[in-house]
């Protein structure tokens, strides 16, 4: 493996099912010319995320119907390469996980005091509609459980499309639907709200039953 880790540092798998599993990244330090299995999928579940993690990190987890959980990714035993994950979030219906971020535990401190640090989940629906909510409107909760509501969803939104986690240094969002609309906003201008709102509109679509397929950030180097 090219990037330097230590003998902390974990790959973190989250599935689209919601089941999540955590194996140390010295595990797959001989990968062969034909690979190696880094995780078992049961139930036509696919593999959608690996990041990452410190040992000590947290894990958000975004449902496609609205709902989140926080939890410390200490909560999910490591074992081996070719092993089944665990539940990380417990999904109902046709629900499934649209959006995993891992973040340190620790809240940053500012080096520079002109500059004001944040952590905010920034979620965006289907119908262009989104908001922040600060990280820490988000407790930490037991692994496998329903988790809390992420969002307002109706006919008015649609579902949760995209959610990301955003600071000081995430300053444009970037939102592309699916028939190739795209638009950039400063993130600082998407107002911070509270986690159980619908949010604002940030898009309006210019062709009837357009919705929007994903959504990234960029900082002031991703525009250099």
């Amino acid at each position: 493996m090219s990037q330097k880790y230590t003998k902390t540092d974990y790959l973190f798998f989250t599935t689209k099912n919601g089941v999540v599993k955590r194996t140390a990244i010295a595990k797959y330090e001989n990968i062969k010319s034909n690979g190696l299995i880094a995780i078992k999928l049961i139930d036509k579940d696919s593999l959608v995320w690996v990041n990452k993690t410190s040992g000590t990190d947290h894990i958000s987890l975004v449902s496609r119907d609205g709902k989140s959980i926080r939890f410390d990714e200490k909560d999910v035993r490591p074992t081996d390469r070719d092993t089944m994950g665990v539940r990380g979030i417990l999904l109902k219906g046709a629900d499934y996980i649209i959006s995993m971020e891992s973040f340190s535990a620790e809240e940053p401190v500012s080096v520079d005091k002109r500059i004001k640090n944040f952590r905010d989940l920034l979620v965006v629906t289907e119908k262009g509609m989104g908001k922040r909510t600060p990280l820490a409107e988000y407790p930490i909760q037991n692994r496998s459980g329903q988790g809390l509501k992420v969002s307002e969803t109706s006919d008015k939104t649609g579902k949760v499309s995209g959610a990301l986690l955003v600071d000081q240094n995430s300053k444009m969002l970037l939102i592309t639907t699916s028939q190739g609309q795209a638009i950039k906003l400063p993130v600082k201008n998407i107002p911070q709200l509270g986690r159980a709102t619908q949010g604002v509109i940030l898009m309006r679509f210019a062709k009837e039953g357009d919705s929007v397929a994903a959504i990234t950030t960029l900082s002031d180097s991703d525009e250099e």
